[in-house]
């Protein structure tokens, strides 16, 4: 697994390079929160997706408010899903962001938004 150094500069000058993929209701498909050990199903067209984006050469962080990293490496190693590094983010209702790519259920619609 690529782990992401911590250095401000390394991650300014690779940014262009990272895209950061929600798990809950993005890769997988959305449900009610069961837990941290528990997951839903895997999209089959999100594996695709990260396949493609790491043939655009893409760093692929999967981005998660589940703090139990560990268990996030588990899962998405045993599902299969191609990702260099697993970031927690912070629960919020919202996020808004001038970089953000809204996922409304189509894996092929966000392929077409982010740049090759």
């Amino acid at each position: 697994m690529f782990e992401m150094p911590k250095e401000q500069d390394w991650i300014c000058e690779h940014a262009e390079r990272v895209v950061c993929v929600d798990i809950d209701g993005t890769i997988t498909v959305g449900g009610p929160w069961k837990g941290e050990e528990q997951f839903s199903m895997v999209r089959p067209t999100a594996r695709r997706a990260l396949v493609e984006l790491r043939r655009r050469g893409y760093i692929i962080v999967l981005h998660s408010v589940r703090k139990r990293k560990d268990l996030v490496y588990q899962w998405a190693k045993r599902e299969g899903l191609d990702f260099d590094y697993i970031e927690t983010k912070a629960y919020a209702r919202y996020y808004i962001d001038d970089r953000a790519i809204g996922f409304r259920g189509s894996w092929l619609d966000v392929l077409q938004e982010v740049k090759t």
